[in-house]
Parts: C-alpha cells; structure tokens; sequence
C-alpha cells in the first residue's frame, strides 16, 4: 500500500481530503495500478470496519468504551468517490 493510500485513512479530515485528491492524480496517470489500488482500499475498509472492543478489567467494568473507527471508513469512501472515474466495470 503506498503512503498516499494510507494517508487516504488519517484521522485529520482535511489529509483525508487531499490524500485522495492525490490518490486520484496518480491512478490517473498510472491506470495499470487501479485494480490493485481498489483491492487495497476495500480491505482497508474491512480493517476500519471491525470496532475496537471496549476495554474492561478484571471485576467486568468497562474502563474505556469501544472505539469506531469511522475515520478511516470515511477516507476510503473519500478515496473511491475520487477515483471512481478510473475504475473499470471489470474490477467492480
């Protein structure tokens, strides 16, 4: 995964932003890496989709709550709203 890809899911909205502004440029230039681009990006999302569970102690409290990583979610939508013009019929 390239580090435009990963940046595609900081926490920082406007890196998200601009991380698939670029992700779009590049795949724009270099068509032949689209496949591999989207496979990584929905694998990405399927990482961000499993929340992390809350943490609890040894009496069953819970001591901090899960966390939902949406942030991430919400970049590779970003990234694939983006490039969506790049992506053949094939790949979807």
């Amino acid at each position: 995964m390239t580090y435009i890809s990963i940046a595609v899911t900081h926490p920082c909205e406007e890196v998200r932003s601009s991380a698939s502004k670029a992700l779009a440029a590049f795949l724009k230039s270099n068509p032949s890496k689209v496949d591999s681009t989207v496979q990584d990006l929905i694998s990405s999302y399927n990482e961000y989709n499993i929340p992390t569970p809350p943490l609890i102690d040894n009496l069953g409290r819970v001591i901090q709550e899960g966390v939902d990583k949406w942030e991430g979610r919400c970049g590779v939508g970003l990234a694939i709203r983006e490039i969506a013009p790049e992506i053949s019929p094939q790949t979807v």
